[in-house]
């Protein structure tokens, strides 16, 4: 049985940790409206104004039972029974605090909602606005590579391709071979070594042969510094970084 709150439980697979891999963006980027708090993690969900419980109360949370509890498990039964039997000062006053904040929550029938400011009209969420987000929160260390994948013309199915293909993310045969989903990682065009991101994009016989007609050198390039390709002459400095995307 999974436990939905946590992602913990009978889930095995590389698309689960996938997802455990994403939820703590997850929970940091959506506040949840509490309906049966099946849903919703106690520590780690802003479903209380103070935020994420866990960084609100430390002390306390050092002293949970089960940090990864559901609001259903917690607030079905009395709040002190799911936390150690003896707690420091901090803790105890902290307990106390939370006591009063959640007397008056009332689990419902209906499920648990989320919503989330960088979400559109319609519910959908993009990777690109929050992926904005959270690089411009990085002003002492910026991304060497947010400006080349985000900021120019290209669609933003190319963006969120190149986005993926910079951090070695892409699907080829030896990330499939990890996975056990194929039985070797031989390139399938030229035979001639494993089909990785840089193989595939710059470096295999098909792919080199195409940058060369473009006037682009590859020959010791990798895709984590795709930006760094030379430009050729025949190609305009404004336009080039989305002419590269649109090429690899």
């Amino acid at each position: 049985m999974t436990d939905v709150a946590s992602l913990e439980g009978n889930c095995d697979g590389a698309h689960w940790q996938n997802l455990r891999d994403l939820l703590p963006i997850y929970r940091a980027i959506t506040t949840t409206s509490i309906g049966n708090g099946l849903h919703t993690s106690l520590w780690h969900d802003n479903w209380l104004p103070t935020g994420q419980l866990a960084a609100t109360f430390p002390a306390l949370f050092s002293h949970a039972k089960d940090p990864d509890a559901s609001v259903a498990k917690v607030c079905s039964a009395h709040l002190r029974d799911h936390f150690a039997y003896r707690l420091s000062h901090v803790a105890t006053a902290e307990l106390a605090t939370l006591e009063e904040m959640t007397e008056d929550v009332l689990l419902q029938q209906a499920p648990d909602s989320r919503t989330c400011p960088l979400a559109a009209k319609d519910g959908t969420l993009r990777a690109g606005p929050i992926y904005t987000a959270m690089m411009s929160l990085r002003d002492s260390a910026p991304c060497p590579f947010y400006k080349f994948v985000w900021i120019n013309c290209a669609p933003p199915r190319v963006r969120f391709f190149a986005w993926l293909l910079v951090q070695k993310k892409i699907q080829c045969k030896t990330s499939l071979l990890v996975k056990n989903i194929v039985e070797d990682s031989e390139c399938e065009v030229c035979r001639n070594g494993a089909e990785s991101p840089d193989h595939l994009i710059l470096h295999c016989q098909f792919a080199a042969q195409f940058w060369a007609k473009l006037g682009i050198v590859v020959h010791q390039a990798f895709v984590t510094q795709l930006w760094l390709l030379d430009r050729p002459a025949g190609v305009p400095t404004q336009h080039y970084q989305t002419f590269l995307l649109l090429c690899a």
